[in-house]
């Protein structure tokens, strides 16, 4: 079963695009990153012909892959792994105790692994056509061109220790949302050859006084470790229900 996405801009100069997913009706909306430059810990880095998603990845988007909802019962016999879809694997099934008291349709989706977003990110590039990724700690910072207000995000006093719609707050003046709050996103930084990842923007468990501007926060073991698999996932993070996901895609 093909599942045939949106088209994208005719140039780079449009300001948005959506990408649609017509068969299991549903898209997300990219937005354009004003072109410029930005120092993040002392780099200058370029930003040019850079869309970013307009809000976290939600669930019924990221689960088209995760789930393998895009393929037939007889492709997943044939290829059980997934090994033979565009190149890309599928992840195992998670526990579906890590995601209980949290939102599914128009939530973001949670608890992947960076291993996981990134083949994500793979998957979505070759079913599109497009160049999809993780945005870069520096792009990141770069987009979230706000100093956060509590009445703007969510977080541990206001957000009842759970995650929230991905539409439900307003816009940072680039029209992009939830940056800060929510869920923390994954994020790549470090030498681009061998990155590290880490997540940015903080989410519904932190308290807003601790709220820095586009603070970086490393991958910690503790976020996998009430995984009772041995070895431990490296799909889902057991106690990563505060970690999204954002895409970014060069043109």
């Amino acid at each position: 079963m093909m599942t045939l996405l949106g088209m994208a801009p005719q140039d780079s100069s449009a300001k948005t695009f959506v990408e649609k997913f017509p068969q299991h009706l549903t898209e997300f909306k990219m937005v354009k990153l004003p072109d410029g430059e930005t120092t993040y810990e002392g780099k200058t880095t370029k930003v040019k012909n850079l869309y970013m998603s307009e809000t976290e990845i939600p669930w019924e988007v990221f689960e088209i892959w995760a789930l393998r909802l895009d393929q037939t019962a007889e492709e997943i016999a044939k290829d059980p792994q997934g090994k033979g879809v565009n190149a890309t694997t599928r992840p195992s099934r998670p526990y579906a105790a890590i995601f209980i008291g949290f939102g599914h349709h128009t939530f973001p989706a949670i608890c992947m692994s960076s291993f996981a977003a990134e083949e994500y990110c793979k998957w979505l590039s070759k079913r599109s056509g497009k160049n999809y990724r993780l945005p870069t700690a520096a792009e990141w910072a770069y987009a979230n061109q706000q100093t956060p207000q509590e009445n703007d995000l969510w977080c541990w006093e206001n957000a009842d220790d759970t995650t929230h719609e991905i539409q439900s707050k307003a816009a940072n003046p680039l029209g992009i949302k939830n940056m800060n709050g929510n869920v923390a996103e994954w994020v790549s930084y470090g030498d681009s050859a061998k990155p590290l990842f880490g997540v940015m923007g903080g989410s519904f468990r932190d308290k807003f006084s601790k709220f820095l501007k586009n603070q970086l926060e490393p991958y910690s073991a503790k976020w996998n470790e009430n995984d009772p698999q041995s070895p431990k996932s490296r799909w889902w993070l057991a106690n990563g229900q505060f970690i999204g996901l954002r895409l970014v895609c060069q043109m």
